[in-house]
C-alpha cells in the first residue's frame, strides 16, 4: 500500500474546469476544502481498493477499486443517467460508457472525495464535458440551485427517467435514503422544468381569438410605442410590484417610492395599489382568463381617472375587453402568444412573457434599460403563516403544496414552496444570471433568490432620495396604428396557414403509404425515406409554430418529439417502425386540426366582417368573453324576428369558439325551450357533439336527413343558423377519429371502419366530395364487418346510412351507382328508390 499527498497543481487545472461547467460547485468546494482542511487527510491505495481516513486517522471512505456501481434502474442507454457518488473515481471509470457520456448527472454527497479525486487523477475533460452536469454538496441546500442548471443541458430529455447508478461500497446498504433524496430531488428540479416549458396547445387556440380580436382593436384605437416608454424611464429605477404575503408591511414606503422610481404592478395586485393610494406608472397583464378581467374592472370603473395616467403593458392574448376599455394608453407587445410570423406581420414588439406575469414585469423593466430593478412582494414561497398573497389578493391557493422546502430571503431558515412558484423561482434565476442591469430583491421575505442582491426596501428608497431622482407620467399623445391586424395583413396569414394545412395533407398521405409499404419491405429499404419524411416532419412542426407557439408542446411531449435531436434509429423491428410512424402520424394529424380551426379564426374575426358591423364576430367575441348573466338576450331581442334563428348560430358558434362551458351549456338550454322544433333540437345535438358523444353528429345526421324530406317545417333563416354551426365539424369529427384510433381492444376491424367513415365525414363537411366518396367505397368494398354495419344501419334510426346513401351516389356514375346501389341495400338496409324532392341543406 502506498500513500498519496496532494498535487496542488493538478487540483488547480481540474478546480477551473469545473468553474466552467458549474461555478457554484466549484465555489462550495473550494469553500468546504478551506473550512474542514481536506488537504490533511491521507489516501492510501493498493490494487484492490483505496481509503481516505480524516485528520484522527478514522476511515473516511473505502473504495474497492475493481468494482462497477450497482446498476438500480438499467434504462436504456439514450436516457438521463443519474450517478450517485462518485467516490474517488476508480469505480466510475468501471462503470461510464462513451454513449452515456453525453447524458450524465452526477451527484457528490461528500465533498472530500471529489477534492481528493481532482488531486490524483486528470479530470479536465470530464468536469467541464458540456454532456455532463456535476452537483456537488452536503446538503439539498447546497445543491438545490445546481439542481436547476441541470435540465439547462438536458432540456431535450425531460420526458425521461433516469437511470439510476448507486456508488457500490461496503457499506451501499445504508444508503438508501441518500439515494432516495437525490431522486426525488431530481424529480423537483424536473417537475419544475416541466411546468416552465409545457404549453397547452388547446388554451393557445383560444387565445388566438384574443389575439387577433386584440390586434383589429388597437389596429383602430392606436398604442403607445415601448420605444416611447423608454425615452421616458430609461436609467431610472424600476419596481416590479408582485402579489406576494411580504408586499403589505412594503405599501407605505412603496406610496413613497413612486416619486422616485417606475413602479410596474401585475394586474392581480393593481386594484389594491389603487386604493392604498399608489398609482402604478406601468400595469401589466398577461393572462388570457376572464378571472384577470373581472379583477380590472372596479379600476376602470371607480378609478378611471387615476387609471388614465397608467400605460396598460400586456400580451396580445389578454381579455379583449381589457384592451377595449382601458382609459389610458395602451401598449401590447408579442409575449411568446404569436409566434415569429404573426409577430411579424402584426408588427407587435417581442417582449418574452417567462411563464407568469411577474416574468413579463421583469422582462419590460429590463427593456426600458433601467439603473436596477427592485423586487418587492416577490414571495415565491408561502408566508409565515400559511398565506400565499397580499391581504388585498386575498388566500388562493393553487398547485402542490409542501412541493420543496427552499432557502428564505435571509438565508437563516427554510420556506415552504409549491411546484408553480418554484417553477417561477427557477426562471428569475435564469433571467438575472443573463441581464446586465442590478437585481434587488427587496421583498424581505419568502425565497431566497440567486444571483439577486438582498436588501431591505428602506435601503434602496433613501438611495433614490439621496441622487434626487424624480419620476413621473402622463398619458401618451404619440401613439401609433401601425401595429395590429387589418384585412390585408388578416389575408396574408390566411393564406400562410393554407399553405401550412396543404403540407400536413400531403405528408399525412405519405405516411400512411409508407406505414403499408413498411409492412411488406424490410427496414433496410425503409430507412431512407424514413429519414427524409421525418425531416419533413420536423421542417413542416418548425414552420407551423412561427403561426403558433400552441403548437410546442408536440415536440417536448410526444412520440415523435423523443426523436427530435436524436439520430434515426436504425436498428428497429418492424413493430417498432409501425407503433412509431402511428405515433407521428397522430401528431402531424393534430397539428392539421390546429391550424384548420386557427384558419377558421382569422377568416371569421378578421375577414367576415367590416368593424361598424352590428353582428361583427369581434364585438360578439368581446361580449361573450365578459361573461354577463344571460348577456345572449340583448342581441338576440335587437333582431328582427325572421332573423333570430341565424342570429342564435352566431352566437352559439362565437360562444364555443371563446371557450365558455357552463354559459354555453345554459345558453343552448335557453335557445332549446325559446326554439322548439329543429333549431332547439339541433343544438342540443350540437352540444352533446362538443361534449365528446358521438351520439350528437348521429343526431345532426337524423335532423339534415329528417328535413331534406320535409320532415319539419323550417325556414331559411333556421337553416342558416343551424348551418352556421357546421365549420367545425371537421375539426371534431377528426379529433373522435384519432380518439377512436387509440382505443384497445377486439373491435379493431369495426374501430377502423368507423374511423374512415368519420374521416370520410369530416372532408364532405370541408367540399371534398371526392375524398368522402373514397371512404364509402372503401367502407362497402372492405370484407363483411357485421357488427358495424348493424350499427351504421341502426343509427338515428337508419337515417345517417340513407343520409349518406344520398350524398355518396350523388356523386357517383351511373354505373357505379348500380354496382353500390346494390351493396348500400345489402349491408345498410337502404332501398334503391326514385330520387325524391328534397330540401337544399
Amino acid at each position: 500500500m502506498r500513500s498519496l499527498t496532494p498535487n496542488f497543481e493538478l487540483w488547480q487545472r481540474n478546480l477551473r474546469a469545473l468553474e466552467k461547467s458549474n461555478p457554484q460547485a466549484a465555489e462550495l468546494l473550494l469553500g468546504y476544502s478551506e473550512d474542514e482542511k481536506y488537504s490533511t487527510f491521507s489516501l492510501n491505495i493498493n490494487e484492490q481498493y483505496a481509503e481516505l481516513r480524516d485528520t484522527e486517522g478514522i476511515t473516511r471512505f473505502l473504495e474497492l477499486r475493481g468494482k462497477s456501481f450497482l446498476e438500480i434502474d438499467g434504462g436504456r442507454k439514450e436516457d438521463i443517467n443519474l450517478y450517485v457518488g462518485f467516490g474517488l473515481g476508480y469505480s466510475f471509470a468501471h462503470t461510464i460508457t462513451q454513449e452515456r457520456m453525453n447524458r450524465a448527472v452526477i451527484v457528490e454527497t461528500d465533498p472530500a472525495l471529489l477534492y481528493w479525486c481532482m488531486h490524483i487523477h486528470e479530470m479536465e475533460g470530464l468536469l467541464a464535458s458540456p454532456g455532463i452536469s456535476w452537483v456537488v454538496g452536503k446538503t439539498s441546500i447546497d445543491r438545490e440551485n445546481q439542481w436547476r442548471q441541470v435540465f439547462q443541458r438536458h432540456g431535450g430529455l425531460l420526458n425521461q427517467a433516469p437511470c439510476v447508478f448507486v456508488h457500490n461500497t461496503k457499506n451501499s446498504n445504508n444508503r438508501i435514503d441518500e439515494v432516495r433524496e437525490i431522486i426525488r430531488e431530481f424529480k423537483t428540479a424536473l417537475g419544475g422544468e416541466i411546468q416552465s416549458q409545457f404549453i397547452d396547445a388547446e388554451r393557445a387556440y383560444r387565445e388566438m381569438a384574443h389575439n387577433i380580436v386584440n390586434g383589429c382593436t388597437v389596429r383602430h384605437r392606436g398604442m403607445v410605442p415601448l420605444t416611447r416608454l423608454k425615452e421616458l424611464w430609461h436609467s431610472k429605477p424600476a419596481i416590479i410590484v408582485s402579489a406576494g404575503p411580504s408586499l403589505d408591511k412594503q405599501i407605505p414606503l412603496l406610496k413613497e417610492a413612486q416619486h422616485f422610481a417606475v413602479i410596474i404592478a401585475n394586474d392581480v395586485i393593481a386594484q389594491g395599489l389603487f386604493e392604498a393610494g399608489v398609482i402604478p406608472h406601468a400595469i401589466v397583464a398577461l393572462d388570457s382568463s376572464r378571472i384577470i378581467y373581472e379583477r380590472m374592472k372596479p379600476i376602470i370603473r371607480d378609478f378611471r381617472e387615476e387609471a388614465s395616467h397608467a400605460v396598460f403593458v400586456a400580451g396580445t392574448k389578454v381579455h379583449p375587453a381589457l384592451v377595449a376599455t382601458w382609459p389610458g394608453s395602451v401598449s401590447l407587445t408579442n409575449c411568446d402568444a404569436l409566434g415569429s410570423y404573426l409577430a411579424g406581420v402584426m408588427k407587435m414588439p417581442d417582449i418574452r412573457s417567462g411563464l407568469c406575469v411577474s416574468h413579463l414585469c421583469f422582462h419590460l423593466a429590463e427593456a426600458l434599460q433601467p439603473s436596477e430593478i427592485v423586487f418587492i412582494g416577490q414571495d415565491l414561497a408561502y408566508g409565515p403563516d400559511g398565506q400565499t398573497h397580499a391581504s388585498s389578493f386575498g388566500h388562493h391557493e393553487y398547485g402542490q403544496k409542501g412541493f420543496a422546502a427552499i432557502q428564505s430571503w435571509d438565508k437563516s431558515t427554510t420556506v415552504e414552496t409549491n411546484d408553480h412558484w418554484y417553477s417561477f423561482l427557477v426562471y428569475f434565476e435564469r433571467c438575472i444570471a443573463s441581464t446586465q442591469t442590478p437585481v434587488y430583491n427587496c421583498t424581505e421575505g419568502g425565497a431566497w433568490i440567486e444571483g439577486a442582491i438582498h436588501l431591505s426596501f428602506a435601503q434602496r428608497i433613501e438611495n433614490w432620495k439621496e441622487k434626487h431622482l424624480a419620476v413621473s407620467y402622463e398619458k401618451s399623445e404619440e401613439e401609433t396604428l401601425e401595429s395590429g391586424v387589418d384585412r390585408d395583413r388578416a389575408v396574408c396569414v390566411a393564406e400562410e396557414i393554407e399553405m401550412l394545412q396543404h403540407r400536413c395533407a400531403d405528408l399525412l398521405e405519405e405516411i400512411q403509404s409508407m406505414y403499408r409499404q413498411g409492412l411488406n419491405l424490410s427496414l433496410k429499404n425503409l430507412h431512407p425515406t424514413s429519414v427524409t419524411l421525418f425531416h419533413r416532419w420536423q421542417l413542416l412542426w418548425y414552420d407551423a409554430q412561427k403561426v403558433s407557439v400552441g403548437l410546442q408542446s408536440i415536440m417536448v411531449f410526444s412520440k415523435s418529439g423523443e426523436f427530435w435531436n436524436r439520430p434515426f434509429p436504425d436498428t428497429w423491428k418492424h413493430k417498432d417502425f409501425t407503433s412509431f410512424w402511428a405515433h407521428v402520424y397522430e401528431d402531424v394529424a393534430a397539428v392539421a386540426a390546429y391550424l384548420e380551426r386557427t384558419h377558421y379564426l382569422w377568416v371569421e374575426l378578421a375577414l367576415s366582417e367590416e368593424e361598424g358591423d352590428a353582428l361583427s364576430s369581434r364585438a360578439l367575441w368581446r361580449e361573450i368573453k365578459k361573461g354577463e348573466d344571460e348577456w345572449w338576450e340583448p342581441w338576440i331581442e335587437s333582431c328582427l324576428d325572421s332573423n333570430k334563428p341565424l342570429i342564435v348560430g352566431r352566437l352559439l358558434l362565437t360562444s364555443y369558439l371563446a371557450g365558455l362551458d357552463k354559459d354555453l351549456n345554459i345558453f343552448i338550454e335557453w335557445v332549446s325551450a325559446h326554439f322548439p322544433g329543429f333549431l332547439g333540437e339541433w343544438c342540443m345535438a350540437w352540444k352533446k357533439l362538443i361534449e365528446g358523444e358521438l351520439n350528437g353528429y348521429i343526431e345532426i345526421a337524423r335532423l339534415i336527413f329528417a328535413v331534406r324530406h320535409n320532415a319539419y317545417q323550417v325556414t331559411e333563416a333556421e337553416i342558416d343558423g343551424a348551418m352556421s354551426l357546421t365549420a367545425l365539424l371537421p375539426a371534431l369529427l377528426r379529433s373522435f377519429a384519432v380518439y377512436i384510433e387509440q382505443k384497445k381492444g377486439g373491435e379493431s376491424a369495426f374501430n377502423s371502419l368507423l374511423v374512415t367513415l368519420l374521416d370520410g365525414e369530416a372532408s364532405f363537411w370541408e367540399g371534398d366530395q371526392e375524398t368522402f366518396n373514397r371512404a364509402c367505397c372503401c367502407i362497402l368494398d372492405a370484407p363483411e364487418n357485421e357488427p358495424f354495419h348493424q350499427f351504421f344501419k341502426k343509427s338515428a334510426g337508419g337515417n345517417w346510412a340513407a343520409w349518406t346513401a344520398e350524398r355518396f351516389l350523388s356523386g357517383l356514375s351511373k354505373e357505379k351507382q348500380e354496382k353500390y346501389a346494390q351493396k348500400i341495400s345489402f349491408f345498410w338496409g337502404v332501398p334503391l328508390k326514385k330520387a325524391e324532392k328534397t330540401v337544399d341543406i
